[in-house]
């Protein structure tokens, strides 16, 4: 909807701004609804138990994103700017084989919640089998569409980055790895191995980089 050119720092603002209206409503919804809801305090074991897995869950869901972006920081550092942006498009673009996997998370993540609070280990089982499987099917076509037409896709952001078409290819290779994976990380957050999944992410998340 702008006409007006915008630099750099323009865009980065004004996407800042965008998503700012979007999740301020949601947080002062959330906020409303944490309100009006009815106080329970908790018995001094729930508490303390909840103090020391809280760290454990948060760090669980950063330490995995952060990593993910500290990689074209690092590319930036030791190639530059040119082959930041060609890393860049191509860590974008493997990004979204695992849209795969966030709906399906979407959708099994409750069913696993109900399935696993009521002692049915089978269905959870089952549950993140096809939850793995549907989202590494769906991914993997999402490969084979990269192999075939990648180049094309990296020639969008810029013609020269279809030099990148080989790390595209291993970011995706990555991202089936990802997928095939499943729901895993709900399963072990559930089961009270919040502490082996923050250890399990932060190691590989390591290695990630130091790979990168």
């Amino acid at each position: 909807a702008l006409t007006a050119p915008l630099g750099g720092n323009q865009a980065l603002a004004l996407m800042a701004v965008a998503l700012l209206l979007v999740t301020a409503p949601q947080i002062l919804l959330l906020l409303r609804e944490a309100l009006a809801s009815p106080r329970t305090p908790a018995s001094a074991e729930d508490s303390a138990a909840m103090r020391g897995s809280m760290l454990a869950f948060w760090g669980g869901g950063v330490v995995g994103p952060m990593t993910g972006h500290v990689g074209t920081i690092i590319v930036a550092a030791a190639l530059g700017p040119v082959a930041a942006g060609a890393y860049f498009a191509a860590d974008r673009i493997a990004k979204l084989l695992s849209i795969a996997l966030i709906g399906v998370n979407q959708i099994v993540g409750p069913m696993i919640a109900r399935s696993w609070r009521g002692g049915r280990k089978d269905e959870v089982r089952l549950l993140v089998l096809a939850g793995s499987a549907i989202a590494f099917v769906v991914a993997g076509i999402g490969f084979l569409a990269y192999w075939l037409l990648g180049r094309f896709a990296l020639s969008l952001f810029d013609p020269t980055y279809v030099e990148a078409w080989g790390v595209l290819m291993i970011l995706s290779a990555g991202q089936l790895v990802n997928t095939i994976c499943g729901p895993n990380n709900f399963l072990l957050n559930m089961a009270g191995r919040e502490r082996d999944y923050l250890a399990i992410m932060t190691v590989w998340g390591a290695l990630a980089l130091v790979g990168i």
